[in-house]
């Protein structure tokens, strides 16, 4: 939060790199990965998540201990909750005051948080 620019690009570049299976071995057995994930998941903010969801997304076709390690920070439940706390998306969409182009975001974030929950049940 403190620099959002810098945060967006790092989190955007993470999510280019995750399809690096090298890469993505790495990210998940560093020793802060579940915090990490965690600080990722309760960000709030829309264009983080959609960067987040979209490394989490590649983390989870690795398969194996990147799914598992995506398993263990609880990414599964937090999606399913999350995608449930707004499954009426126009009672949200209002809520927000979102713009048009928050909009759209909000509907890709809510398609990665239904795909990651569908894939981690």
């Amino acid at each position: 939060e403190v620099n959002f620019g810098c945060a967006r690009a790092a989190l955007g570049g993470l999510a280019m790199a995750v399809y690096d299976i090298n890469f993505s071995k790495a990210l998940v057995a560093s020793s802060n990965f579940d915090e990490f994930a965690k600080a990722l998941m309760e960000c709030g903010q829309l264009e983080l998540m959609h960067r987040a969801f979209a490394l989490f997304a590649g983390l989870i076709e690795h398969g194996g201990e990147c799914r598992d390690a995506l398993v263990n920070t609880g990414l599964g439940a937090f999606c399913e909750a999350y995608v449930t706390s707004y499954q009426d998306e126009s009672k949200a969409l209002n809520d927000f005051n979102f713009s048009s182009q928050e909009r759209r975001l909000f509907d890709v974030v809510m398609g990665l948080a239904k795909e990651i929950a569908r894939s981690l049940r």
